[in-house]
């Protein structure tokens, strides 16, 4: 009976051995970085990189973080500089900063995109236009995208957030606004005609009196 007491606590010791090494070994993948925890308490200062790491079990606790960069889309219901509705569809890329993911979990855990990304594109994407008049809006859309993006970039990396891009995929306004723009681009095209063939009509009058002389 003892020989299969001890064969007992031998294959138990061994799979407790074995269950402390899987419980003591973390990998952390490449494009990943892991952000240690004491008691549930960040250690800032101690980021895990790619690798095998081992912790202490039940002291020790790892939540890993995708550094690769990520997209997200959103739609905002916005207002122009004469309050008329704009709804803008946007895209955002991003990635966490590495050198600081310790800091981004201990701010907003895994909670990050929904506590800290998209508060802030809604905010500026807002304010900034805010300060156009539709017109503007769709004739300075390269201008307003790298406007929004500068802004992004310095309200996120205070938030440990690296902006690798930023895009407009759409403004959409009222229809009264869509016409008042049409009609606003035809009388422009209309005066810029009217002003080149009054230019045209110069020009060949200065030629005539030229032959004259």
């Amino acid at each position: 009976m003892r020989p299969k007491r001890y064969a007992r606590y031998f294959i138990i010791t061994i799979l407790a051995l074995l269950l402390l090494g899987i419980e003591s070994s973390v990998l952390v993948r490449p494009g990943e970085r892991g952000v240690l925890l004491h008691w549930n308490k960040v250690q800032r200062g101690q980021i895990l990189e790619e690798g095998f790491h081992f912790v202490l079990p039940l002291r020790d606790k790892v939540e890993i973080t995708d550094i690769r960069p990520r997209r997200i889309e959103t739609k905002i219901p916005a207002y122009s500089k004469d309050h008329n509705d704009v709804d803008v569809a946007c895209t955002l890329i991003f990635h966490p900063d590495p050198q600081r993911v310790d800091q981004l979990y201990e701010a907003a855990g895994r909670n990050y995109e929904s506590q800290l990304i998209l508060p802030a594109v809604h905010t500026v994407v807002k304010t900034t236009l805010a300060q156009y008049t539709p017109l503007e809006i769709a004739d300075q859309r390269p201008a307003i995208r790298e406007r929004i993006k500068a802004l992004l970039r310095d309200r996120l990396a205070n938030n440990h957030l690296i902006v690798d891009e930023f895009a407009i995929i759409d403004f959409q306004f009222s229809e009264a606004v869509e016409r008042a723009m049409e009609e606003k681009l035809i009388a422009k095209q209309k005066a810029l005609q009217a002003e080149n063939k009054r230019q045209q009509i110069e020009a060949e009058k200065a030629l005539r009196r030229s032959k004259r002389k």
